[in-house]
Formats: structure tokens, C-alpha cells, sequence
């Protein structure tokens, strides 16, 4: 067996095994963007607007997918797998909940400071120009 056959051999099996992990959870995420996103043309077609593609909810799954296997790795979440369904449940729900909270406001952070904001004026975007209704229907 030549050195490129045993490089590519192991390369080729550790692809295999990624993509059979990540494909369940990017197709369900795939599916419930997808229909959040058609659901929501849906109620604006009457108005003539548009609220998002379909490619960037598929590039959202996909991204969630994998986070979501990275999550599931570590050792935290897993404080409750022995215990009833329903703590590792509730545990997960808060824990993944929370930290799409933080990263959904540091990624609103980051496009203000991206647009010129400072510091000093971050207590007067968050009150006056952030959408808190919005940002909650997309929490939810």
C-alpha cells in the first residue's frame, strides 16, 4: 500500500464518521429554519417584503449542527444523564438557551461597534435602537 493510499485511508474514514455524526441534527435544524423562514415570507407576501433565504437558514443549520455535537462533548452537559429524562432536559433547554442568548447580544454588540458605537454609548443603543421584540420572537 503506497504512503498516499494510508494518508488518505484514515483522512477519508474521519470524514465519513463527522458527516454521519452532523447530518440528523443539520437536518432537523435545516428543516425548522427553513419553515420558520417560509412561514414568515408566508405572513409578508401581503405586504410585498421578504425576510430572509433559505440558503443562509440551510448555512445557520449547519452551523448549529455542529455546535450542537461540539456541545454535546463536553463533560458539563452531561451532569445529569443519570438522573430522569427530564433534568438532563431542562438542564440542556437552560444551558443552550442561555448561550444563544449571550452570543445572539454579542453578535448585536459587534455590529454596533462594526457601525462606529463605543463603549459609552452601549446603554443607549440597547435601550433605544436595539429590537427587543424581535430578538425575543427569535429566542423563543
Amino acid at each position: 500500500m503506497s504512503l498516499e493510499n494510508k494518508i488518505n485511508t484514515p483522512l477519508l474514514a474521519f470524514v465519513i464518521k463527522e458527516l454521519k455524526e452532523v447530518f440528523p441534527p443539520t437536518v432537523f435544524f435545516a428543516t425548522g429554519f427553513n419553515l420558520i423562514v417560509y412561514t414568515t415570507n408566508l405572513l409578508l407576501a401581503d405586504y410585498l417584503l421578504s425576510f430572509g433565504s433559505f440558503l443562509v437558514a440551510t448555512t445557520a443549520a449547519l452551523v448549529v449542527g455542529k455546535a450542537v455535537l461540539v456541545a454535546n462533548a463536553l463533560p458539563f452537559l452531561r451532569r445529569f444523564d443519570t438522573a430522569a429524562m427530564i433534568h438532563p432536559v431542562l438542564f440542556k433547554t437552560i444551558v443552550y438557551w442561555a448561550v444563544v442568548f449571550v452570543v445572539r447580544f454579542l453578535e448585536k454588540l459587534i455590529e454596533y461597534f462594526l457601525a462606529g458605537g463605543t463603549f459609552s454609548g452601549i446603554p443607549e443603543y440597547v435601550t433605544n435602537h436595539f429590537s427587543w421584540h424581535r430578538f425575543a420572537a427569535i429566542q423563543i
